[in-house]
């Protein structure tokens, strides 16, 4: 019996050491795809932002705006149903926040392609300023060290490593006890 509980503990041990190790894995991954995917929409929204006021100052910029537009739709695009960010993505709210920043950012588009005037323009940047502003915050409360997301994996984390040390004891205490029981079946076969 005690030889069975030793290779349950065992294989328990193990299987948490996996999980341990998997949840630091996919927490490293998910940051790094969080990185990258934002930091290259918030470059391209950022883009955005920063010329739409200048619009009127000819076509040219009227058409910069036009693609930098399509730039930042494409990085939302790429971020919701590209697999580079599939991790990222399935974090808890990322996805439905995103997505309604990027409904957001779509109804812009008739706007965006029929400047006529500077009031228009100004609409435009505030609603534009408007997004790129939740944006940011959302980054800023989910993606910085101490996070609610890093909290949680840090939790998660701490909870197997303790599980594990449980599970350690454990399996030193049967083998001490089979240890012993072996050495005392041994001392009486042997008297």
């Amino acid at each position: 019996m005690l030889i069975f509980m030793t290779a349950l503990l065992i294989i328990a041990n193990l299987y948490f050491l996996s999980s341990t190790r998997q949840l630091a894995l996919s927490y490293s991954e998910q940051q790094n795809q969080a990185t990258w995917s934002l930091f290259q929409l918030t470059k391209e929204f950022s883009t955005l932002v920063a010329i739409t006021p200048f619009s009127m100052q000819g076509s040219q910029q009227q058409r910069k705006t036009e693609l930098s537009y399509e730039l930042t739709w494409s990085r939302f695009d790429l971020l919701l149903n590209g697999h580079e960010a599939d991790t990222f993505m399935n974090s808890a709210g990322a996805k439905h926040f995103f997505q309604h920043l990027f409904e957001r950012l779509k109804k812009l588009e008739p706007a965006v392609f029929s400047l006529q005037d500077p009031t228009q323009v100004h609409q435009l940047s505030f609603q534009l300023e408007d997004i790129y502003q939740d944006m940011l915050a959302y980054i800023n409360r989910n993606f910085r060290v101490k996070s609610p997301m890093y909290e949680q994996q840090m939790a998660q984390a701490h909870q197997l490593n303790q599980t594990q040390i449980i599970l350690m004891v454990l399996l030193f205490g049967c083998v001490a006890i089979v240890t012993y029981l072996l050495n005392t079946r041994q001392d009486t076969t042997n008297s």
